[in-house]
């Protein structure tokens, strides 16, 4: 976890040195919909808060962003809740490229690809004792883990609602089966 927060802070030190005006500071608060499919098709709700930054800088259109958060599941969803491959807590670092492409006067649309590193309390595997189809006794194994992924985003602002706020989606396959559904709203604050 530590090389994270260093990697996050040093990567808003080098953007703010090299951008000749001011880098895009933001926040993002999600609702987060977990599917997975490790163990039985299972799926659960939760919530995130991310502290992102966009550099002032672009590459053939393309601009980079990378942020760095907190995120929760409820384990009071569903009885199979417990079953899921994933994390009751986690800090996620996510980086990515994103590109504009719809601008009017005043509307934007971003679409962007990146990936993600989250690490955390993860169920790892289950054991279940059944008598005559009554549960008797149920294992659950967790351990610290750490889970990669791709990801794919949409962003969304409309001026006349606000000059500040953006609406986002993204979607993330974790390589074990997974994937993570974010809803958010972007808080830009510099």
């Amino acid at each position: 976890m530590k090389r994270l927060i260093l990697i996050f802070v040093v990567f808003m030190v080098v953007s703010k040195s090299f951008s000749q005006e001011k880098s895009e500071i933001f926040i993002r608060t999600s609702l987060n919909s977990v599917q997975d499919f490790t163990f039985e098709p299972s799926r659960g709700i939760g919530f995130g808060t991310h502290l992102g930054i966009r550099p002032n800088f672009q590459w053939k259109k393309l601009q980079p962003y990378v942020l760095l958060g907190f995120e929760t599941t409820s384990p009071t969803m569903s009885r199979n809740n417990a079953l899921l491959f994933w994390y009751d807590r986690n800090f996620r670092l996510q980086a990515g490229l994103e590109r504009q492409v719809l601008q009017s006067e005043k509307e934007r649309l971003w679409i962007g690809a990146g990936a993600s590193l989250a690490r955390g309390m993860m169920v790892t595997g289950y054991d279940r004792t059944t008598v005559n189809g009554i549960i008797v006794s149920e294992t659950i194994y967790r351990s610290v883990r750490s889970e990669a992924s791709l990801q794919l985003s949409l962003r969304y602002q409309n001026q006349r609602i606000s000059e500040v706020m953006s609406l986002g989606y993204t979607m993330d396959y974790f390589f074990e089966d997974t994937f993570l559904h974010c809803f958010s709203i972007n808080w830009k604050i510099r």
